[in-house]
């Protein structure tokens, strides 16, 4: 859990001090995260202790951190564009209100920043720009058990994971995914070890066949956050037919992990 939860406060670091400052303004303030914790779907109580985490690692870097567990606030777009980055903690099922969502795909559009936690990709499916945000959606997992996570090779580098082992056994949900994010363009630091946990809802085949290799833990993606494939990848993430053109979300400068 502590080597985890280290990758967790890194990633959050690293956001935090790399989005940039066009919505929330001057870059000499000090940067500003939202910390948003609220599930419409399964309860993981671990959000909390997660919120907390990243709460302390403000304080410890100087980034100001707020916690919201309220979907209705996340309407007011004014309010939201005071922030540099968003931060998604084991969100779930329809964690926005359609006015939420608006305002949501406007600020990052505008340049926002986006960092997506566990069940952040079991979120806001009724949104494909949310999908392409958070790089895929979940797929399942299977029973909790303790697997092998690594950095991917020739990713030791990134501001994420260059301060953690190379390898390591975590007890958990390993996590399934509905599409690769490679086929959005992002790039896969962490994957898990296919030999080092059982997976009893699919085969590894069909697991590379619809995630991509090695299996996706954690990625990031620098600009163009919204944008849509030019080609179909499946899994919710494309732009569905009868959505208006202006609600389908293209852009977005910011960086989103």
């Amino acid at each position: 859990m502590k080597r985890r939860c280290l990758v967790l406060c890194a990633a959050a670091a690293l956001l935090a001090a790399s989005v940039s400052p066009a919505v929330a303004g001057s870059s000499d303030a000090a940067q500003k995260v939202l910390l948003y914790t609220y599930a419409q779907g399964f309860q993981h109580p671990s959000r909390y202790d997660a919120a907390d985490a990243i709460e302390k690692l403000g304080k410890d870097n100087d980034f100001d951190t707020f916690h919201l567990d309220d979907p209705s606030q996340m309407e007011d777009e004014d309010w939201l564009n005071q922030y540099d980055a968003l931060v998604f903690i084991s969100t779930s099922g329809k964690a926005l209100t359609p006015q939420g969502a608006g305002a949501m795909r406007r600020y990052i559009e505008a340049g926002g920043g986006y960092m997506g936690i566990h069940e952040a990709s079991d979120t806001a499916y009724e949104y494909p720009w949310y999908g392409r945000l958070v790089g895929a959606y979940f797929g399942g997992h299977p029973f909790p058990q303790t697997a092998k996570y690594m950095v991917v090779d020739g990713e030791e580098d990134h501001p994420a994971v260059n301060n953690i082992p190379s390898s390591w056994n975590v007890y958990g949900e390993v996590y399934h995914f509905s599409s690769d994010p490679r086929k959005l363009d992002h790039t896969v630091v962490l994957t898990v070890d296919h030999g080092s946990y059982i997976s009893n809802d699919m085969t590894m085949k069909e697991l590379n066949d619809v995630q991509g290799s090695p299996h996706p833990i954690a990625w990031f993606k620098e600009g163009n956050l919204l944008d849509a494939p030019k080609k179909s990848v499946g899994g919710g993430v494309d732009n569905k037919p009868h959505t208006k053109k202006s609600q389908q979300g293209k852009g977005g400068d910011g960086s989103g992990f």
